[in-house]
């Protein structure tokens, strides 16, 4: 299925036309009222299409607008020109155009014909049908019979919100938020607890430099909450924050004072005043739970050790409300107000990277935005590209730029691109800082940086005097003086709301990319019964404003089709084009998709499960692929459990020498999410007579968490599992709550390309 304009580009190839040497029309272009139309034809917004068309771009950045017959879409052979003399030279909504010219590839002249407002009505009712206001009674000759119509307007000048919260909706939206925060607050508790279990208070708080109080009078609020005074008298005592470093959101040990031999308890600060705080204690975690509470019944003081500080929490908490409370804020998430994008041809985009027509329509209409915009970067479409063309360009125009991600490997892999430390990659953010000399700093430390590139060149930098600041949303704390005209966050579908808070205090300009269609930032362990499901910014502005709130990049280059074909399907309604050569690439003698039925039963590991005869398959394809000439480096082994991982790497290194068992990627699935090799192997692991999938089979993770493995392959995958089990509804769930349908759907599809095994 090929897109509107696409097609026309094609059609213009096809008619191998020299638009160099094309010459004027000799006939003259009269205006008649017959033309005029109840509104105005948007000429910028059409313009501004054929922009991002390349083919239709010639010498000196002229747009060539192909013109429709008067009454049909068909083409003429006749264009209008626009042309822009200077880059200053602005053309606004509410001026006339400029530089408009009139050419006729079949007649004869001397140079372009300068097109006068009176003529400009007929030849903008000559190309109506680019615009998605107009349609043709008929389809003309050079759209197939299935076409994805991508005319403009894409964005409009003002956006407003589809579904708009009501006050109460956005205060049960804040409390949802705050209550996601809490569980994933806890969720760290459990476990920086399980690796401090059975230490004594004395020797949690040497293990932490002596953090926490070591004696302080307390009060019982209630069965699992205290209250601690910081030590002291009347008026003279403490103050908590400064003197002791507690804040709300520490995790701590709770033990009675003076008796080193006390049980410990866990708990998390929930409230702290001027010379007192609060902690609610989890006495579940506790080994000896009677024993801890009557120690602390009977003691009038306690200790307290702090084991993490959890700053993250304090900072993502603090800015989540400060967000949630502005007007900006309150814009984005409860779509209060429109969001705004300037005229479409108001902005140029400044790059020196080639980009495709998805990508140059993407990066235009982020550059466009005045409040934020969201690009989706489906599996191999150049997310990262286009938004290194953003950011060069927005660079060229003089705007201080704040990189983000949530994650340093984020941060740096945006950075970075392929460089090595003597080698830049001339396409990424790095290759093109060294060359035209822009000035980056990297905010982190130095330890936390993942790239080697990134720590020599920018780690040092001052960032007073960068026109690129790079560090993940949390850090971004950091820098609570500076602003920015722009403010780029990258795998913006990976960071939660609150951690996306962190940086919008910092400028008034947002770009996320991402794709909200693989795994979200608040997502369920492997042991969960039910999925705690939260979105992100990304998702959360496209759920109140709609899908003109972002461009798809719509081609794909990692993958082989019939690896790609399936989620191009299920969770891309069928948008994705295939560029080559990755659409046909394969490695000699093995076929790219592969699936693999084997029903031995799973077995319990710890709390998680593992699949040995799964395992002993994966180690067999790994050696086929091996065998093939694939570089180790380039296989990687994903499955959704932590001890079928673990499994598979113990099998792989009694298979192969250690440097090739070190070189083969094993991860879980949520871990590779954004990874990508040429070979991949999953091993689903579930196989029971209960056809209990866990948490594959969630309803809204699930197929996310299947798009992710599906989606990381570029010339061979296999899939390996009980496709009995992971197609067959669970007797405790339904098909509200269980995506095995998805699963049973991609067996068929397996055996239609003949490629199911077993």
């Amino acid at each position: 299925m090929e897109a509107y304009l696409d097609s026309v580009t094609e059609s213009f190839l096809e008619g191998d036309h020299q638009l160099s040497q094309l010459s004027v029309s000799t006939s003259v272009i009269e205006s008649d009222d017959s033309w005029n139309l109840e509104e105005p034809i948007p000429v910028g917004e059409i313009i501004n299409a054929f922009r991002v068309q390349k083919t239709l771009v010639q010498q000196g950045g002229q747009v060539f607008i192909p013109l429709h017959e008067d009454d049909s879409a068909e083409l003429t052979g006749e264009y209008l020109i626009y042309r822009r003399e200077t880059d200053e030279t602005l053309l606004s909504e509410d001026s006339d155009p400029h530089e408009l010219h009139f050419l006729n590839a079949n007649t004869g002249g001397d140079d372009f014909r300068e097109i006068r407002e009176a003529a400009l009505t007929y030849l903008a009712y000559r190309m109506r049908f680019w615009h998605s206001s107009y349609s043709p009674s008929e389809l003309p000759s050079y759209l197939p019979s299935e076409y994805f119509d991508d005319r403009p307007p894409q964005p409009p000048r003002e956006l407003s919100a589809v579904d708009p919260l009501s006050d109460d909706e956005y205060d049960d939206f804040i409390d949802a938020t705050e209550q996601a925060m809490a569980n994933e607050l806890e969720a760290e508790r459990r476990s920086v607890w399980d690796s401090n279990r059975g230490m004594s208070i004395d020797r949690l708080q040497r293990e932490q430099g002596g953090d926490g109080i070591a004696s302080a009078g307390y009060s019982r609020l209630a069965e699992d909450r205290i209250s601690v005074s910081a030590p002291g008298s009347g008026t003279h005592r403490n103050p908590v924050q400064s003197t002791y470093g507690i804040h709300e959101g520490n995790i701590v040990g709770v033990a009675s004072g003076g008796d080193s031999n006390s049980p410990v308890v866990p708990g998390i600060v929930t409230r702290v005043g001027l010379s007192d705080f609060n902690i609610e204690l989890d006495w579940e975690a506790t080994t000896r739970t009677s024993q801890a509470k009557d120690d602390l019944r009977r003691a009038d003081r306690v200790s307290v050790a702090i084991l993490d500080r959890n700053i993250a929490f304090q900072r993502e908490r603090s800015a989540f409300r400060q967000m949630a409370d502005s007007s900006s804020g309150k814009q984005l998430l409860a779509g209060d107000s429109s969001l705004s994008f300037d005229a479409p041809l108001s902005v140029s985009l400044n790059t020196s990277l080639e980009l495709n027509s998805y990508q140059r329509r993407a990066a235009i209409n982020a550059l466009r935005a005045e409040d934020a915009y969201c690009i989706h970067g489906p599996p191999g479409t150049g997310k990262t590209r286009t938004l290194t063309a953003v950011i060069q360009s927005a660079v060229e125009s003089g705007e201080r730029i704040l990189v983000c991600a949530h994650s340093n490997q984020a941060v740096d892999n945006l950075i970075a691109g392929e460089s090595s430390p003597d080698n830049p990659d001339e396409e990424s953010l790095h290759g093109i800082i060294q060359a035209e000399g822009y000035r980056m700093a990297r905010i982190g430390r130095r330890d936390q940086i993942t790239s080697r590139v990134v720590s020599t060149h920018y780690a040092d930098e001052e960032t007073d005097r960068a026109q690129i600041v790079a560090t993940t949303t949390n850090s971004a704390d950091r820098l609570d003086l500076a602003r920015f005209s722009l403010i780029v966050v990258d795998e913006a579908t990976q960071a939660s709301i609150p951690a996306t808070a962190v940086p919008f205090q910092l400028g008034s300009k947002f770009v996320l990319a991402g794709d909200h269609k693989q795994l979200p930032p608040y997502h369920s362990a492997e042991t969960a019964s039910d999925e705690a499901f939260y979105p992100s910014l990304f998702e959360h502005i496209l759920d109140r404003f709609g899908d003109d709130a972002k461009t798809t990049l719509r081609r794909q280059y990692r993958m082989h089709e019939s690896i790609a074909n399936f989620s191009n399907k299920e969770f891309y309604d069928g948008l994705l084009l295939h560029g080559e050569p990755n659409r046909s690439a394969t490695i000699s003698g093995l076929q790219p998709l592969v699936g693999i039925n084997i029903s031995n039963p799973e077995s319990n590991q710890g709390n998680s499960r593992e699949n040995p005869s799964e395992a002993e398959v994966v180690v067999a394809q790994v050696q086929r692929s091996l065998n093939a000439g694939v570089d180790a480096s380039d296989v990687g082994v994903i499955t959704p459990y932590t001890g079928q991982k673990g499994l598979v790497e113990s099998e792989l290194a009694s298979e192969f020498d250690a440097d090739t068992a070190e070189k083969i990627k094993v991860q879980t699935i949520d871990s590779f999410q954004g990874g990508q090799r040429e070979v991949i192997i999953v091993s689903f692991t579930v196989s029971n007579d209960r056809n209990n999938s866990g948490f594959l089979a969630f309803p809204n993770e699930g197929p996310r968490r299947l798009n992710v493995a599906l989606t990381r392959a570029k010339k061979r995958l296999v899939l390996v599992g009980d496709w009995d089990t992971l197609s067959s509804i669970a007797p405790h769930r339904d098909t509200s709550t269980s995506c095995a349908d998805l699963y049973r759907r991609l067996l068929d599809y397996i055996h239609e390309q003949g490629r199911m095994v077993g």
